[in-house]
């Protein structure tokens, strides 16, 4: 037995807590993590913050609200190569508008940058393959926490005031945590930090000085079928002034840790081949008319849409809320963004209506891959 596992056992903890402790003091001290994040470890005390998550190696972990991808990368190199990390950005409107959004915003001397932008890039970057960042609505008319798989933890740091704060005022709320938690595995974890608001404040300073309080999570977590299993005063600081302080890295933190009961129903996945008769076939949506689109998905996880002026493609999967998303990779300006709909089983020489965007769209199911210019008006 190699000296430092011997004395783990002799500290008193496991082999899996020891593995799970070096890997995490490996990713904090990994050099590819840019000098400015590191510098901010003193105050925002990663490891106290992973350690209380109980993420380990090989998990599945989902970064909410990820901002600038600073939980995003640790979180990488501490799941490993076998595990994955969903960096997952809230997108308050759909792709084509937020980027017309950015634009307009870069008109106006301001950034042009999508919320999603900063952790975007990861997934070039060598040694982030095990990094999947998607940007997906969180509306009332839809919520959506869209993952190909069920995960072992969600964890959100500094982000929770977010979904309180413009334009995100209309989410539902109660709608978003419930579908989290059809996306943790039963026995999995969500864990939530954020500075602290003033007692009773709620969500009311959640725009001004970007807090939330620590009740009014609580509430909003456990109403969805969450069980508190921890908090944590790791990030507290007597000094901070809640009233009027906008919070930083310095600002008291309340730390929570939610999670799933074993014994919670299983999720609504649809099974791979529930789109069997899809597979090799062309979907035509309004067929004949000027705005007709043509859908293809393919067995392999890919898929290609088109209409007149534009071609999309990406990956799709089935997700916990019994969906079929799909994850766009072109065009450029919508790349990650993911987007869910009801699927029914069809075959070729199908027709049927489908409700999409509040209008009743008239489909077809051509047999083949139907060429562009012969399908398209």
């Amino acid at each position: 037995m190699r000296a430092g596992l011997a004395a783990a056992f002799v500290l008193g903890l496991s082999a899996s807590a020891y593995a799970a402790d070096n890997a995490l003091n490996v990713a904090l001290t990994d050099s590819a993590r840019p000098p400015l994040e590191m510098a901010r470890d003193a105050s925002r005390k990663p490891e106290a913050v992973i350690a209380f998550s109980g993420v380990k190696p090989r998990q599945a972990v989902v970064d909410f609200v990820p901002g600038d991808g600073y939980y995003t990368r640790i979180l990488s190199k501490l799941v490993g190569a076998k595990g994955h990390v969903y960096a997952l950005v809230p997108a308050w409107q759909q792709a084509v508008p937020a980027r017309k959004a950015a634009l307009e915003d870069l008109k106006k001397g301001g950034s042009g940058l999508l919320p999603v932008d900063a952790v975007l890039s990861l997934q070039n970057m060598t040694g982030y393959a095990n990094v999947m960042v998607t940007w997906q609505p969180l509306t009332i008319m839809g919520a959506q926490f869209a993952l190909p798989e069920q995960v072992d933890a969600v964890f959100s740091m500094d982000g929770y005031h977010e979904l309180h704060s413009k334009p995100a005022a209309k989410t539902d709320m109660e709608a978003v945590t419930q579908v989290i938690f059809r996306s943790l595995k039963p026995g999995g974890v969500y864990v939530v930090g954020d500075a602290s608001a003033p007692k009773a404040a709620g969500f009311t300073v959640a725009d001004a000085l970007h807090r939330s309080d620590a009740d009014a999570v609580k509430a909003e977590i456990l109403g969805a079928g969450f069980v508190l299993d921890g908090e944590s005063s790791g990030l507290a600081n007597a000094n901070d002034v809640r009233i009027t302080q906008e919070a930083s890295d310095d600002s008291d933190h309340f730390l929570l840790r939610f999670v799933k009961p074993k014994n919670a129903p299983p999720d609504k996945r649809l099974p791979k081949d529930f789109l069997k008769g899809w597979f090799g076939n062309t979907a035509m949506y309004s067929p004949g008319t000027d705005h007709a689109r043509a859908h293809i998905y393919r067995a392999d996880g890919t898929y290609d849409e088109y209409g007149p002026t534009d071609v999309q493609g990406g990956s799709w999967f089935a997700d916990a809320s019994g969906n079929i998303c799909m994850v766009h990779q072109f065009p450029a300006d919508a790349r990650g963004f993911t987007d869910c709909h009801v699927l029914e089983p069809h075959k070729a020489g199908d027709n049927w209506v489908q409700h999409n965007d509040n209008a009743d769209v008239p489909i077809t199911m051509l047999p083949g891959f139907v060429r562009r210019d012969s399908s398209v008006k």
